[in-house]
């Protein structure tokens, strides 16, 4: 998305969109796909990623924060990565370990926005060194790109999910520049 696409929203390019995601070794290989995304990472490399941040600037969702990640792969493998990050959620709702420092306490499966070919959405509840930031993620796969959304509200965290409008805005623009 550019500045103007979506009212009430400011958008900004991250500090660096292509920065490696370290190697993720979850205590349990059901959560390993979870455990990834802290990364934005898939269990599938992307052919190319560009990353952005959309950030509240008025309206009910100021002080929401979403990163948004496009990603480019193959379109079986865009389907392989959504459904071990899909069946990651469903079989990991207790959390798991990633590092003594970095655990996560829940995974909590969340409606998912209608945009896209199919989606996954997320809480996570845990963090470093004992904090537990709950985070929101959203996941939706339109043809072959997966679109990665990220939140942290930090006003209610207890509460965080993606902002649906910055979903639909995000995959409609997506969709129209692919020509879908």
């Amino acid at each position: 998305m550019a500045k103007g696409d979506l009212a009430g929203y400011g958008v900004q390019a991250p500090a660096d969109p292509d920065t490696e995601a370290p190697p993720v070794d979850a205590d349990d290989d059901i959560c390993a796909a979870v455990s990834m995304m802290m990364f934005f990472s898939l269990s599938v490399d992307p052919e190319a990623r560009v990353g952005q941040t959309v950030a509240a600037t008025s309206g009910d969702t100021v002080g929401t924060g979403t990163s948004v990640l496009l990603a480019s792969y193959q379109e079986a493998d865009a389907k392989q990565g959504l459904a071990d990050l899909a069946a990651s959620v469903r079989g990991c709702p207790d959390g798991f370990e990633v590092t003594e420092e970095l655990k996560a306490s829940a995974v909590k499966s969340l409606d998912v926005p209608d945009a896209g070919d199919e989606a996954v959405a997320f809480r996570l509840s845990g963090g470093m060194l004992g904090a537990d930031t709950p985070t929101a993620y959203t996941v939706v796969r339109s043809g072959s790109t997966l679109a990665v959304f990220f939140a942290v509200d930090m006003t209610d965290p207890k509460t965080v999910e993606v902002p649906d409008e910055v979903v639909t805005a995000q995959i409609a623009k997506l969709e129209k520049v692919a020509g879908a």
